[in-house]
């Protein structure tokens, strides 16, 4: 089950908030800017999605999201605003900040859910496109260290076709150099 994470001031929403989701998520709550990290230490930030009012008694949304930036572990974690204020001026704040979707209240359950799993899906689709990504790279990684492995294969082989020939070449001069002085023929 998933885990999200309501962080807000004003209990009736986040009661309204966690019983839209109560069915489908592990639901934690904070008040406050400091109890969000606090919970979000606490659980390791194994936390999938985090609902976040833009106004807190001691920082903003956007507050938390300059943070957020700041803890990878935490900017891992998608985050939507939701908040009463629709002022264009706090959504590009909070989208420039990382905001990964920003809601209006009054919450419409049908709305929040389906934002909340399209984040959700997004996030978990980057998070696969990235993991294919490492893979990649670690398979790049092979194929460039079996490739020059081929190359000093090679290069060993050359220096040992060398040595091989001019090995036969010494033998037969040391060959021609033994034979006796009668069977040799003179090249003066």
């Amino acid at each position: 089950m998933d885990t999200m994470l309501i962080v807000d001031d004003n209990e009736i929403d986040r009661n309204i908030i966690a019983n839209y989701f109560a069915e489908d998520f592990m639901i934690l709550e904070a008040q406050s800017g400091e109890e969000c990290f606090r919970i979000l230490k606490e659980y390791k930030y194994n936390i999938d999605i985090v609902l976040l009012d833009n106004w807190l008694p001691d920082m903003t949304g956007v507050d938390i999201l300059k943070e957020r930036k700041l803890d990878q572990r935490f900017a891992d974690i998608p985050v939507i605003i939701v908040t009463v204020n629709n002022d264009s001026a706090n959504l590009i704040e909070a989208f420039k900040n990382g905001a990964d979707d920003y809601i209006t209240k009054p919450l419409v359950r049908e709305v929040i859910k389906a934002r909340v799993s399209n984040v959700l899906i997004a996030t978990r689709k980057y998070a696969e496109i990235q993991k294919k990504n490492r893979e990649l790279s670690k398979l790049r990684n092979i194929r460039k260290h079996r490739k020059r492995i081929r190359l000093r294969f090679q290069t060993h082989e050359k220096h040992l076709r060398i040595f091989k020939k001019k090995q036969r070449q010494q033998l037969r001069r040391h060959d021609f150099l033994s034979m006796p002085n009668g069977l040799r023929l003179s090249f003066h």
